[in-house]
């Protein structure tokens, strides 16, 4: 997927202007051009909405729909992917980053009573595997735990590198831990960013889970940016389309 990103496509022309002498004037301007245009703040913001109105739409209808059948949902699955762990004795507590919003969302709905206990699902990075370091799951249960929710009221599922392994993982974690209660245990609200809600929704419903969404960290708006922040190229918004594009190449091959 990185080959097809905005960085992808940025070094991918500027490669290919240095391997063409012929085009290499019309590669590297592309390059330059496609570089300025993905680190715009406006396109990022147009980029990303779709994805999160879809979200924000998708759980007011199910919200609606489950009240209305009177399900509940019977644990709080929060992905990883906003959080990196600890690091001492520079790093001591763990490091939140724009989508650590999951972990505070699921601590908001837990302490609201929307379900009796939280799952929280990532592993470490791929080539972590075999270091010291802690995974995202034990990183998201420290500030669980500083957010007020008892230990008791929290699994961990640590193994985990993809979306479609947090859903794997989740089943082999709850179909044990709750399947002698009947058909129940299969309902969970899930709690990730609002671009990234599809596809976690795809991948959990694929394995058998009724799936009550909870989006959060909305990245779209442009209201609190000032001027010099639309017309200006910055990084913050070279990462938000890169991963955004992410979420819409999986939209568009229904992965």
């Amino acid at each position: 997927t990185w080959l097809v990103s905005p960085l992808g496509i940025v070094l991918g022309l500027a490669s290919l202007g240095m391997a063409i002498r012929r085009i290499r004037a019309w590669a590297w301007s592309a390059s330059l051009l496609f570089l300025v245009l993905f680190s715009n703040e406006y396109l990022a913001h147009l980029v990303v909405q779709p994805l999160e109105l879809e979200a924000k739409a998708t759980h007011a209808s199910r919200k609606a729909e489950w009240s209305l059948l009177q399900k509940q949902p019977t644990t709080i699955v929060i992905l990883g992917g906003g959080m990196s762990a600890a690091l001492p004795p520079l790093r001591e507590f763990p490091e939140l980053h724009d989508a650590s919003d999951r972990v505070w969302h699921g601590a908001r709905l837990f302490h609201q009573g929307i379900a009796p206990r939280i799952l929280v699902s990532g592993g470490k990075a791929p080539g972590l595997q075999s270091t010291a370091i802690k995974t995202e799951a034990e990183s998201m249960q420290a500030f669980l735990l500083d957010l007020g929710v008892p230990n008791s009221a929290i699994l961990l599922e640590p193994d985990s590198r993809t979306t479609r392994e947090n859903a794997e993982r989740t089943l082999e974690i709850l179909q044990p831990a709750l399947g002698s209660k009947g058909t129940d245990w299969k309902r969970i609200a899930l709690v990730t960013s609002a671009s990234h809600m599809e596809r976690s929704i795809r991948s959990y419903e694929s394995v058998g889970f009724e799936v009550l969404p909870y989006p959060t960290d909305f990245q779209s708006g442009i209201d609190d940016k000032p001027l010099y922040r639309l017309l200006l190229p910055n990084a913050e918004a070279l990462e938000q389309n890169q991963a955004t594009f992410k979420e819409w190449l999986a939209k568009w091959i229904g992965y």
